[in-house]
């Protein structure tokens, strides 16, 4: 998630968080890459997880109308290496980290007691209050062959977008995850499209081409591109983007699959060459994100999917 926000905004988690390394001649940027910490050194940091859809929606939670306390839970992966840059490491090293301190942010906006007393009469009187937010999901599948078809059976009410990712096992003493390598398979020659029922996207000639996948990437962001270059994304930072919505700035225009799953494509993935170097995956994440629908009334909360 950290790729698909502008460069702005990338730059400026990176230097919140374990910041970026320095600026090389050949880049003069800096690359998006994380500082090392030494051995036996610390970092203070802070990180804003994009995942949690109702809690980065525009509309605030009413916690007043919630009953019972809000549990926020974050669990840390059991294998430290598979989110680790062991590049360096030795037979006889351990890859281990200590997190202490651990403080939660959040915005929180004060509301008039008066206010609060309006709702509750408006509850009452049989209404309802919505909230509008962003369902992020992630699913894995295997690859078993350059030519695949992948049907995705959870269903949507409004599928906005469905982004595909490759990779391969965990590298052993490197720097190449699963799921963040984000592979670009060596002299492939992918062909892709989706189908939701009898709508087929695209609708005409299947996406195909390095610079097709990246042009369509970057129109799914719309005014605010995606921190990934041309370079990038032929080497490790590959995304297929389908786009689903018939008016991006609006809400609920995505395409419904309740009653017909979202059906992937995928022809020529690599080839023989991707076999002998290892760069063809063997493995497939499929992201979606759709529109979510939040109704709270007198008989509780409804949770529209």
């Amino acid at each position: 998630m950290s790729q698909l926000q502008s460069t702005d905004d990338r730059r400026a988690d990176f230097e919140a968080g374990f910041g970026i390394t320095d600026a090389t001649a050949s880049d003069i940027y800096g690359e998006y890459k994380c500082n090392e910490i030494s051995a036996g050194g610390n970092r203070n940091i802070t990180w804003k997880p994009k995942t949690l859809g109702i809690l980065n929606s525009t509309s605030y939670l009413p916690l007043s109308l919630i009953s019972g306390p809000l549990v926020l839970e974050m669990t840390f992966h059991d294998d430290p290496r598979a989110g680790t840059d062991n590049a360096g490491e030795s037979e006889s090293s351990t890859v281990g980290f200590s997190v202490s301190e651990i403080q939660c942010h959040v915005d929180v906006l004060a509301v008039d007691p008066a206010f609060l007393t309006t709702l509750s009469q408006h509850l009452m009187a049989q209404n309802s209050l919505n909230i509008s937010y962003r369902n992020v999901n992630t699913s894995f599948y295997s690859i078993l062959s350059a030519s695949s078809q992948i049907t995705h059976a959870r269903s949507a009410s409004r599928l906005n977008d469905v982004m595909l990712t490759f990779g391969r096992a965990d590298g052993v003493k490197n720097g190449d995850k699963q799921q963040t390598n984000m592979l670009f398979p060596t002299g492939n020659s992918l062909k892709a499209r989706l189908q939701v029922g009898e709508k087929r996207v695209p609708a005409t000639t299947d996406l195909r081409g390095a610079a097709v996948f990246y042009r369509t990437l970057m129109n799914t962001q719309g005014s605010k591109p995606f921190s990934i270059t041309r370079e990038k994304f032929e080497k490790n930072a590959f995304v297929v983007a389908f786009d689903l919505e018939t008016a991006p700035a609006v809400q609920h225009s995505g395409i419904s699959t309740a009653n017909a799953p979202a059906a992937l494509f995928l022809e020529d993935l690599y080839s023989g060459t991707s076999v002998i170097d290892g760069t063809n995956p063997n493995a497939v994440f499929l992201h979606t994100s759709s529109d979510a629908l939040l109704e709270i009334s007198k008989r509780g909360v409804v949770l529209s999917n």
